[in-house]
């Protein structure tokens, strides 16, 4: 329908002159963005424009437009009284943009209650189903079953990256055949996989954990660069161990329990940019150290093409001995270094030569020695600098001091966190 006809129609329907005008100028402009269009349907409810009515000057929109990304979650925010609003509008989206849509989000910005997230339903999930090119989807505002899932995502063979919550409680036979094989039909492309699980009942019989699920991915996904979880710790080892391909993770969770097996299979990782090894006091009794002969020998095979190193620990552990010059030497491109949790200390501290590293984040326990801080902060690259509970000397503290102001460390910084635990006085 042409613009003007459809203007009129606007007028006759009852929707203010103001909101055709509005919408006149918007067409006109042809600048369809998401704000504009979100500014613009806000105003419809604002105004008191009933929903039938935004819908068809949304049909009328989509119409005029295509689109290849849509942000779905503000729709719940138009007309809450109004049930099937929302199920309508995916009509709407499904049946005009089944093929060029390429990205489909509910996303709440907002901190997730997991326990009260209600549940993806059938006629949703089939609806978007529909969106046959999907290279992205990301849902958090529900969560969905493993096998409504594999169903939903049967016919979207371009589908790259997914967010989701899963349920707990859904069924993961990970040693049938035919699932894996299916699995790695309807996923064979996806390059980021992320997701939380809902709360579990305590009476659960369910028997799989998330690492069960994380490695099982890696080992039937063969593009997947990406997974894991904000909320939890995966240990990936085992996939590490198992895995019969060249994989192109470039980000790994390991136990320090398993490094010398899962050197073993080093060839299988050459994409690996991003490492983390966590220290489990249970298993790892041997490791008194960050830089066992180990964890050595696994960052010597590792290292070399490694942009991020978070070393984790846990507050038992007696105090650790960590060399800087090692891990450059080990880890030449090293752009972040993260140790948490640690009593360290920094055996050599010709740290300027450190010219890789951008961001130094460590937590230190609170019976650390005094830090040698100025030698830590000379890395000439640092840009992020996040340092807690360590001690310093007030000498020492001065100096450093001294040394930022007369721009010989720390010239290109952009965030600076120093939580000082106890300035202490020179031990003599």
């Amino acid at each position: 329908m042409k613009l003007a006809k459809t203007i009129n129609a606007m007028r006759l329907s009852g929707i203010p002159s103001e909101l055709c005008k509005n919408y006149a100028t918007l067409v006109k402009s042809k600048k369809f963005t998401y704000k504009n269009i979100k500014w613009y349907l806000l105003k419809l409810t604002a105004c008191g424009v009933d929903s039938s009515k935004t819908l068809e000057v949304l049909k009328d929109l989509f119409d005029r437009i295509t689109i290849t990304k849509i942000r779905f979650n503000e729709v719940f925010t138009l007309y809450p009284l109004v049930p099937d609003f929302v199920f309508k509008v995916l009509q709407l989206i499904t049946s005009t943009y089944s093929t060029s849509l390429s990205s489909f989000t509910i996303y709440s910005s907002d901190e997730n209650d997991l326990e009260s997230v209600p549940k993806l339903g059938e006629a949703m999930w089939r609806e978007i189903a529909k969106l046959q090119n999907l290279r992205q989807l990301i849902i958090n505002k529900f969560y969905i079953t493993i096998g409504d899932l594999m169903k939903m995502c049967r016919n979207m063979p371009q589908l790259e990256i997914i967010i989701l919550v899963i349920d707990a409680e859904s069924h993961l036979p990970i040693d049938n055949e035919e699932f894996a094989n299916q699995f790695s039909h309807n996923f064979g492309r996806i390059q980021e996989f992320w997701f939380d699980l809902t709360q579990r009942e305590d009476d659960s019989e369910v028997d799989w954990s998330p690492d069960d699920l994380i490695n099982f991915s890696i080992k039937h996904l063969p593009e997947l660069a990406f997974i894991g979880s904000k909320n939890w710790k995966s240990n990936m080892s085992a996939a590490c161990i198992e895995i019969n391909f060249t994989s192109k993770l470039k980000r790994l969770e390991l136990t320090a329990f398993n490094l010398e097996e899962v050197a073993k299979n080093f060839d299988k990782f050459p994409s690996l940019t991003s490492l983390i090894i966590m220290f489990d006091l249970a298993k790892d009794r041997n490791y008194d150290h960050p830089l066992s002969k180990e964890l050595k020998n696994f960052l010597n095979v590792f290292g070399r093409n490694l942009k991020r190193l978070v070393i984790d620990y846990t507050r038992e552990h007696p105090a650790m001995t960590l060399d800087l010059k090692i891990i450059k030497d080990m880890c030449s491109k090293l752009q972040e270094l993260n140790v948490r949790m640690t009593n360290v200390i920094f055996k050599q501290l010709t740290t300027a030569s450190f010219k890789s590293l951008r961001g130094l984040y460590i937590d230190f326990l609170s019976d650390c020695r005094a830090l040698n801080l100025s030698c830590l902060l000379a890395p000439p690259n640092l840009r992020t600098v996040v340092l807690r509970g360590f001690r310093v000397t007030v000498q020492e503290f001065k100096e450093t001091i001294k040394q930022f102001t007369t721009k010989r460390i720390l010239t290109k910084l952009e965030l600076l966190e120093l939580q000082v635990m106890i300035l202490c006085v020179p031990h003599f």
